[in-house]
C-alpha cells in the first residue's frame, strides 16, 4: 500500500457501556443539540452510516459543525482525557496508554547512543538501519516503550525483558505474566510527531495513529487526488462517507484519518499485518448512541468483517496533539493470527468468552494516555536519569 502499515496514541472521550464490547462515546451537549437542529440529507457535511443489523442499508446523517481544520468528525473527543474514561491513576494491572512526543526529543550523539545501548544488539542494529535521524528516533522510542511496558507490568529488570515477534511482525513478551494480567499484550505505533503504546491484560490489542497530511503531503498533491490511490482499500459505503465531504479537502482528510486508523488498529491487533488484504474486508460504520441521540462523532465504531458484523471487537477513537487521530482496538484472543503459535502460547486465559471480555472492557472504558519523556523510559530500563537523552 502507498501508506504502508501505519502505526500510534491519545486520550479518550467518556465511554458508556454497550453489549458485547461495543464502547460508545458520549457526545457533548453542543454536539447533540447541533445535530438535532440539522436536517438529515445529502447536502452539507453528511456521512453514510450503516444501519445496525442491516448490512446493505445505509442511513445518511449529518456531522456536527463546520470542518474547521478537518476536526468536525472528531468533535466528540478531547485530547488526553478530557471528559472522562478510566483515570490513569486507577487502571487495572496490564492496562497502559503511554505516549511520547518523539518530535520534541532532541538528543545529541552521546545521549542517543546511551539510549540505544539499552536495546539488544539486534534491535539496536535495526534502529541504525534507518537513514534519517527522525526515523531512527521513532524506531528507538518504539522499542524503549515496549521494553519499559514489559518491565513495568511483569516486574523484571530491563536487561531481562524478552520480546518476540509473530510472523506478521507483531511484538509480544516472552516473560512470565502477573496473575492479574494473564493475557498481557501490547502494541505500538508511530506517525507524525508521536510514538505510543497501548496494552491490555485480557483482550488482544492494536493501536494506530493517522497524522495530518501523511498522505497528501508525501505525494505533494491535493488530498482528494492523493486518496484516490487507496480507493480499493475502502468499502463502497466508507468511500461514500469520505467523498460526502467533498469539496472540503480538510473534512475528507479527517474522515479518512478516522477510517484508516480503525482499519490499521484492527489488523495490528490480529497480528497478520500485510497478510490482511484488501483492507476493504474490514468495513467500519458508526451507530447511533440511542441514549444521547447523536450519530457520527458520537456513535460507536462497529466492524463488519467480510460482510459479517463482529461485535466482539471494540474501538477507542480520539485525538493526540489536536490533529493526530488515534485508534485502540481490543478484541478476543481467539482471533489472533499467529502462524508460529508462539504468541498465543503466552496467553494464560486464551479462551475467554465474549461475556467475560465485555465485562472487562466496560470496567475499563478508554483510559487516557500518559505522556512520558524519554528519560522516564530510560529510568524504567535502568538507564538512569543521567542518560535522559534530550529531555
Amino acid at each position: 500500500l502507498p501508506l504502508g502499515r501505519r502505526n500510534a496514541a491519545i486520550a479518550w472521550p467518556q465511554w458508556s457501556p454497550a453489549p458485547c464490547c461495543a464502547a460508545v462515546p458520549r457526545s457533548s451537549a453542543r454536539h447533540a443539540a447541533h445535530a438535532a437542529q440539522r436536517p438529515v440529507g445529502l447536502r452539507g457535511r453528511s456521512s453514510a452510516v450503516r444501519a445496525p443489523g442491516r448490512p446493505n442499508q445505509l442511513q445518511v446523517t449529518n456531522l456536527t459543525e463546520t470542518t474547521a481544520a478537518g476536526a468536525a468528525v472528531m468533535a466528540d473527543t478531547d485530547a488526553f482525557g478530557g471528559r472522562g474514561g478510566t483515570s490513569a491513576a486507577c487502571l487495572p494491572t496490564g492496562v497502559l496508554r503511554w505516549a511520547v512526543e518523539t518530535a520534541a526529543w532532541s538528543p545529541d550523539e552521546r545521549e542517543f547512543s546511551a539510549a540505544l545501548s539499552l536495546l539488544p544488539a539486534g534491535d539496536a542494529e535495526a534502529v541504525k538501519c534507518f537513514v534519517q535521524r527522525e526515523d531512527q528516533k521513532r524506531a528507538l522510542v518504539s522499542r524503549l516503550l515496549q521494553r519499559a511496558a514489559v518491565a513495568h507490568v511483569c516486574g523484571v529488570p530491563g536487561e531481562r525483558v524478552e520480546i518476540g515477534r509473530t510472523r506478521g511482525k507483531k511484538p509480544f513478551t516472552l516473560n512470565a505474566k502477573p496473575q492479574a494480567a494473564p493475557n498481557f499484550n501490547f502494541n505500538v505505533s508511530h506517525e507524525g510527531r508521536f510514538t505510543a503504546l497501548a496494552s491490555d491484560p485480557l483482550c488482544v490489542v492494536g493501536i494506530d495513529i493517522a497524522a495530518p497530511r501523511q498522505l497528501a503531503g508525501r505525494k505533494n498533491m491535493p488530498f482528494p487526488e492523493a486518496v484516490e490511490a487507496l480507493r480499493s482499500e475502502f468499502s463502497h459505503s466508507e468511500w461514500a462517507t469520505i467523498q460526502s465531504f467533498a469539496p472540503d479537502a480538510a473534512g475528507m482528510e479527517a474522515c479518512f484519518q478516522r477510517l484508516w486508523s480503525l482499519k490499521e488498529a484492527y489488523i495490528k491487533a490480529r497480528g497478520d499485518g500485510l497478510g490482511f488484504s484488501p483492507l476493504s474486508r474490514a468495513e467500519f460504520a458508526f451507530e447511533r448512541d440511542v441514549r444521547g441521540g447523536s450519530t457520527v462523532g458520537g456513535g460507536a465504531a462497529v466492524l463488519w468483517l467480510d460482510g459479517e458484523l463482529r461485535r466482539s471487537w471494540c474501538f477507542e477513537l480520539g485525538r493526540l496533539g489536536g490533529d493526530h487521530v488515534v485508534c485502540v482496538a481490543r478484541g478476543p484472543p481467539r482471533e489472533i493470527v499467529d502462524a508460529f503459535g508462539a504468541f498465543t502460547a503466552t496467553f494464560g486465559r486464551f479462551g475467554l468468552s465474549d461475556e467475560e471480555l465485555g465485562k472487562h472492557v466496560r470496567g475499563c472504558p478508554g483510559p487516557p494516555f500518559t505522556v512520558l519523556q524519554v528519560s522516564a523510559l530510560l529510568e524504567m530500563l535502568g538507564g538512569g536519569p543521567a542518560e535522559e537523552a534530550g529531555h
